[in-house]
């Protein structure tokens, strides 16, 4: 039987397992999320790497249209897309996915933030920013880059 809901493949894949041990469950989660839009083939050959790499099993294919069943969706229909840097647990993707907005990238080094936002939202961030290559952070968002950063102390 092919299932097709995110919870049951993460589960039977044991992804929060590997949250925290490298940037595959986020290469898969991320090509998961963006299929079948262009920007998935920057995370293909890395999903499919990682997937290859213990599981051997017609069930976990790549292409399955998943069924995200998970507190915040994807919205079915978005109107732009953004990325998630410094991600924490989500509170910056609700209010843009609230107005139709697509994630296609997220980046956050707490692993413990990181198994909220897969449990959240279906995708396991990246990890730390610095580590991720350049040509692999999507450039075609359709709104400016919002980042919010902490204020510095001032003495």
């Amino acid at each position: 039987m092919i299932h097709s809901k995110y919870t049951y493949i993460s589960q039977a894949l044991g992804l929060n397992k590997n949250i925290g041990t490298g940037n595959g469950p986020a290469y898969l989660t991320h090509y998961w999320q963006t299929w079948p839009e262009p920007i998935s083939k920057l995370f293909l050959s890395e999903a499919e790497r990682f997937l290859g790499s213990f599981v051997n099993s017609q069930e976990f294919t790549l292409n399955l249209p998943l069924e995200f069943d998970v507190p915040f969706p994807p919205p079915p229909n978005p109107k732009f897309s953004f990325i998630d840097l410094f991600a924490g647990i989500g509170g910056f993707r609700i209010a843009f996915q609230e107005l139709s907005g697509k994630c296609i990238f997220s980046s956050e080094w707490d692993r413990n933030s990181q198994i909220t936002y897969a449990a959240n939202f279906g995708e396991i961030p990246f990890g730390d920013i610095t580590k991720i290559e350049e040509n692999n952070i999507p450039d075609d968002t359709t709104i400016p880059l919002m980042v919010e950063r902490p204020t510095p102390a001032v003495p």
